[in-house]
């Protein structure tokens, strides 16, 4: 799957201002949380459980008055302690992809087990010396599910089953159409809304192009799509650190 796709929705879903800051700045200073005060930064997570058990944290650290993400500065670091290990969070660039609604920017992400009995997520400053952290155990994390999918005349259907106390999101769908030499992304926004397990839409619903017009007579084009589970009225945040915690299930279809 497409890291940049999913996780750019997800953010999107948590409410989270994206795009890049920069405004009056001079081009010499760069623009990231070493110019805030601890108070004006926030860290939002997703740790993400995948049918596999494997579970994906990934973060984006952001300042409060624009709302704008922007890269860890020297001295600031984001990371995961869990089974009796801590370890950073690593770095990692996404493009910007024209048309896709995909801006770009650096995120944060580690791949763990997902069965650890509890897990910490800590932004810390080495100067001034500052950290806060935010947990979750077992209970948090939602109860897994099976997602069958298939597309059909130009049709995406979907179906899985639902638990009490738990909502269910569908992330994109994407149609990904990767030459060699170019990459085209179209994304749809999440969706929140009552499905009772089961979800179907044409091509021409969710993109407005049927799929001639979305291929272009490219190869190699796909459509991925993922559904995450959460659970209602989960908490979990500090003063800096927010968790967004789900099961994700993901299909993906060739569409040549």
């Amino acid at each position: 799957m497409q890291k940049y796709s999913f996780f750019a929705l997800t953010m999107l879903l948590a409410g989270c201002g994206g795009g890049g800051g920069g405004g009056d700045n001079p081009p010499q200073q760069a623009n990231d949380s070493a110019r805030y005060q601890t108070n004006q930064l926030k860290v939002d997570v997703n740790f993400e459980v995948y049918e596999d058990g494997k579970a994906e944290v990934t973060a984006y650290a952001r300042e409060t008055v624009n709302k704008d993400y922007i890269p860890l500065g020297a001295g600031d670091s984001i990371s995961l302690s869990a089974n009796g290990r801590t370890q950073n969070l690593v770095a990692t660039k996404e493009e910007s992809i024209e048309g896709s609604g995909i801006s770009g920017g650096e995120y944060y992400e580690l791949v763990t087990e997902g069965s650890y009995p509890e897990y910490t997520v800590t932004f810390s400053r080495a100067n001034p010396s500052f950290s806060d952290a935010a947990s979750i155990n077992q209970s948090d994390i939602p109860t897994p599910f099976t997602l069958q999918g298939s597309f059909s005349n130009e049709v995406i259907d979907l179906t899985w089953s639902e638990e009490a106390d738990h909502y269910y999101v569908v992330l994109g769908p994407i149609f990904v159409c990767d030459s060699g030499a170019t990459v085209r992304v179209i994304s749809a926004p999440p969706q929140l809304e009552d499905f009772n397990g089961s979800y179907s839409k044409s091509l021409q619903e969710i993109f407005g192009q049927n799929q001639s017009e979305l291929t272009q007579g490219d190869s190699g084009c796909l459509i991925e799509v993922s559904v995450a589970a959460y659970r209602s009225g989960a908490s979990n945040s500090s003063e800096v650190v927010n968790i967004y915690v789900s099961q994700d299930r993901f299909a993906s279809f060739d569409v040549n």
